[in-house]
Order: C-alpha cells, then sequence, then structure tokens
C-alpha cells in the first residue's frame, strides 16, 4: 500500500488536485503526513475524512499535493537506505555497549563452586 500512496501522489505532477486519504497503520503515513490520516477502523472517522476531502478547497489540495511531492523527491531509495544502515550501526553500537554492561555485571565468576 505504500508505493500506491505514493504513486497517486506522484502522478499528480500537474494537476495537484486530488486528496489523499491514508490508514494511520500504513508505513507510508508517516512519510505522508498531508494526507488525511484516519483510523480505519473508525466509521466516523472514515466519514469525516472523506467529507473534508469532497468538501476540500482546489487551493489546500493543491497545497497538500506539492508538500507531499516535496517529501517524495527529497526522500529517495538513496536516503532511505541510506537512513537505515545508519539506523543499524546505531543498534550495533548500542548492543555491544549493553553486552559489555552485562559482561562487566557478571565478572568475576561466582565462587558458589569453590
Amino acid at each position: 500500500m505504500n508505493l500506491v500512496a505514493k504513486e497517486y501522489v506522484a502522478a499528480k505532477e500537474e494537476s495537484k488536485k486530488g486528496v489523499l486519504i491514508l490508514s494511520e497503520m500504513a508505513g507510508a503515513a508517516s512519510e505522508l503526513y498531508d494526507a488525511l490520516i484516519v483510523n480505519p477502523q473508525d466509521v466516523n472517522e472514515m466519514a469525516q475524512a472523506l467529507h473534508r476531502a469532497l468538501t476540500m478547497s482546489e487551493e489546500e489540495q493543491r497545497t497538500r499535493m506539492e508538500k507531499m511531492q516535496d517529501r517524495l523527491k527529497k526522500y529517495t531509495v538513496k536516503n532511505w537506505a541510506e537512513d537505515f544502515m545508519n539506523e543499524q550501526m546505531r543498534l550495533m553500537e548500542e548492543q555491544k555497549g549493553e553486552s559489555s554492561v552485562r559482561w562487566a555485571s557478571t565478572w568475576p565468576p561466582s565462587t558458589a563452586y569453590g
């Protein structure tokens, strides 16, 4: 679903008209925060989002769409991969520190055997 939402935004390059309603559970919701984000299990919230989308001015639609398009243009696969690798390195360093703390807390060995 993430790609479908992003493809919709990308396809609106010329017209800039349209509203994206996106589930808060979709991964793209954290990137496309100018979409109307909804809980898909809340019928009232869904109805309100549909009403808002249908009555939204073209100016607001254009503003929201441009912001989402700018975000997609800036956050490329290269940026994603770089962020992913940096997060992996951070987690490895964090775990390394935790394992040395765990090791230090078990040293010296218990004298219960001797």
